[in-house]
């Protein structure tokens, strides 16, 4: 018998694979099913259009999106078991933000996108260790409250900065816009590595 927790990943990875196989063949340049079946068994030109859109447009963007929902869900589940609560997320102790500003010093420097989401990994670190060390208490345990206060004032700053940064940079900041979106559309083989 299977246990409740199996059924569900089976089902759910079931999901994903349809969801993955359907966003292949929609879009603005509709493709066939059945041709598409064939572009992705290599059963069809290399050279055709419809090839180039499946392999170097819709399938990076499908991965990209797996990865990045991965990677969502995983820091939801980290900040919902340190605080002991399922309503807690990355947002309430400033890790978001703090991607953020890393993702606008990147851009800042005139580094190119692949750099925002390096930099916003380690400021998002670096401001993790910060939270942690200034709610530390005197007897050596972790002050949940001070961390959350602690948290929520680092948040605030830097949004306040980064909001100001944004204002000051006028269009060229749009860059920066689409990142914190989730914007997809520049995803390509080389980000996913």
């Amino acid at each position: 018998m299977i246990s409740k927790n199996k059924s569900i990943a089976i089902v759910s990875g079931g999901i994903l694979i349809f969801l993955f196989c359907f966003s292949l063949f929609i879009g603005n340049y509709e493709i066939d099913f059945i041709k598409g079946l064939n572009l992705l068994l290599g059963n069809e030109n290399k050279d055709l259009i419809e090839y180039k859109i499946i392999w170097n447009l819709r399938i990076p963007r499908a991965f990209m999106a797996i990865i990045i929902g991965m990677l969502l869900g995983s820091s939801g589940a980290i900040t919902q078991t340190l605080f002991r609560n399922p309503m807690a997320d990355p947002y309430i102790i400033g890790i978001s933000a703090s991607g953020t500003f890393g993702a606008v010093i990147a851009f800042l420097l005139g580094l190119s996108e692949i750099y925002f989401g390096i930099f916003g990994s380690i400021f998002s670190f670096i401001t993790s260790l910060l939270i942690f060390k200034l709610s530390n208490s005197k007897r050596g345990s972790l002050d949940l409250s001070t961390l959350l206060i602690i948290g929520i004032a680092i948040s605030a700053l830097l949004r306040a900065i980064i909001s100001l940064v944004m204002y000051i940079v006028g269009e060229d900041s749009f860059r920066v816009v689409l990142w914190t979106m989730g914007y997809l559309g520049g995803a390509d083989w080389r980000k996913i590595v």
